[in-house]
């Protein structure tokens, strides 16, 4: 009885897993943190050809740092979309630490998700793990002075 309990419980978190895989659009950055791509990319419009290094340097950017195999990333990429999207003022990046390990490295970055508020370059606030977009907006209000509300 506790096998099959065991296997269905497995079998639905796969279902859940697989479900969140096929419905989330992957961001693709090209190497040397040049950004190209549009879901990389949210909040002002961005040349083509930036360097993640050119954009932070002025004004508010949140910056997420992900992994591709990391469940809650997935879960939390959508949130970060929306947020971004609400707030158009502030610059939001996506940045994959297996393609991008020198700008993990610099931020050290040592769990997945990471969530970093920049001001001008500096560091002002960095949450990680899994947050709701309620969690996600008062938080970057507390650190920045935009507000989607």
């Amino acid at each position: 009885m506790k096998l099959k309990i065991a296997k269905g419980a497995i079998i639905a978190s796969l279902v859940v897993t697989l479900y969140i895989i096929s419905t989330t659009n992957f961001t693709k950055e090209t190497p040397n943190n040049t950004l190209t791509t549009k879901p990389a990319i949210y909040g002002k419009a961005k040349e083509a050809g930036n360097t993640i290094a050119q954009e932070i340097q002025c004004g508010f950017v949140v910056l997420d740092f992900y992994a591709a195999l990391c469940g809650p990333c997935k879960i939390l990429k959508p949130i970060f979309t929306q947020v971004a999207k609400e707030l158009p003022s502030i610059k939001f990046f996506t940045v994959n630490v297996e393609e991008h390990a020198a700008l993990a490295k610099t931020y050290n970055v040592r769990a997945m998700p990471t969530i970093i508020i920049l001001s001008d370059g500096k560091e002002v606030s960095r949450a990680s793990g899994l947050m709701n977009k309620t969690t996600m907006n008062n938080w970057i209000a507390k650190h920045t002075k935009y507000t989607t509300h």
